[in-house]
């Protein structure tokens, strides 16, 4: 089974039944002065990205099978006492560059549901601009949008007019590609949620090809949560886990994907990579898990070999993978 551990400053997928640490290294939690997320201009992936959290409504917020740990379990604080009212025109007090991100936040969070269509009008306004409001960091504009969007989605009063939103901000190639990945984490939230599923698997399908960054293993992760059992899904997995161009950490969720789809095309492609020096060493200890998932006794050899690595992960991976392949066997 594959499950997430969540710690302080990452969400970290864990193979349950193997004890191996997966460390496809998404979001971190880290925050700012102004309380938004790591820029990916830092060479770190982007607060609690890429991975949505993608559960059943019963179970959302708390980390499960191959999914995006926690999207509600960024850093927020308690709304302080001077935290704005909703008076005036919304949209004009989220562009205001007097507020933190972390006041703006707290002042979406004061909102009562169900929006009032005059909120809903001036909240869509805002999360269609390309860009952030003057003196906004990016960082901040990315956080407050990830906040839009749950707003909205806990709204659920329009659910349809919601989804085509969503995939506007993602169907804009031009637009903030971290921006572009909430959405796609929303909408698989929204599928989940009873969203309209044709415009929305359109969306997931499309934005699982989109390979040169984190936003295809986002996608596919959405499609394994709402079609366990689907052969488009598992083909698209192992296509991106295979292709050495497709984004690190999409590859990395390829790889586990597949597995969970239980696709066999993807032991050979884990094998080669598994085996690979070449490769990052995040790469093989997916790998190594995907081969304890779906190999058999015939793989043994392969990671005994690997349990001879000099590379302590790829070791203690390689000795958890071979013990769960043994005793699957006996």
């Amino acid at each position: 089974m594959f499950q997430f551990l969540k710690t302080q400053k990452w969400s970290v997928p864990v193979i349950v039944a193997l004890g191996v640490t997966v460390p496809w290294v998404l979001w971190p939690g880290g925050t700012s002065e102004d309380g938004a997320g790591t820029s990916p201009e830092s060479g770190r992936p982007p607060a609690r990205l890429v991975m949505p959290q993608l559960v059943s409504p019963a179970q959302e917020g708390k980390p499960a099978i191959l999914e995006q740990a926690g999207l509600f379990s960024e850093k927020k604080a308690d709304a302080p006492n001077d935290a704005p009212q909703t008076k005036g025109r919304l949209v004009d007090i989220l562009g205001d560059s007097e507020f933190t991100a972390r006041r703006r936040v707290d002042l979406l969070k004061s909102l009562e549901l169900p929006l009032s269509e005059e909120e809903k009008d001036e909240i869509y306004a805002f999360f269609q601009a390309t860009e952030p409001p003057a003196e906004m960091p990016v960082e901040s504009w990315r956080w407050l949008m990830d906040e839009i969007f749950s707003l909205l989605r806990h709204d659920g009063t329009d659910n349809a007019k919601f989804a085509s939103g969503l995939a506007g901000v993602y169907r804009n190639s031009s637009g903030d590609p971290i921006i572009r990945d909430y959405a796609v984490q929303h909408l698989g939230h929204l599928l989940s949620a009873e969203g309209p599923p044709e415009l929305i698997v359109s969306v997931l399908r499309d934005a699982a090809s989109e390979t040169q960054n984190t936003i295809a293993g986002t996608a596919l992760l959405a499609l394994n949560q709402n079609f366990p059992q689907d052969l488009q899904t598992s083909a698209q997995a192992v296509q991106l886990a295979s292709d050495p161009e497709t984004h690190l950490t999409s590859r990395l969720t390829a790889l586990q994907v597949a597995a969970a789809q239980r696709n066999p095309e993807a032991l050979p492609v884990a094998l080669t990579l598994a085996q690979d020096s070449t490769q990052p060493v995040s790469l093989r200890v997916s790998a190594i898990a995907a081969v304890a998932h779906l190999g058999s006794s015939q793989d043994q050899a392969t990671l005994q070999n690997l349990v001879l690595s000099r590379n302590l992960r790829i070791k203690s991976a390689s000795s958890s993978a071979l013990q769960k392949l043994t005793q699957e066997r006996r």
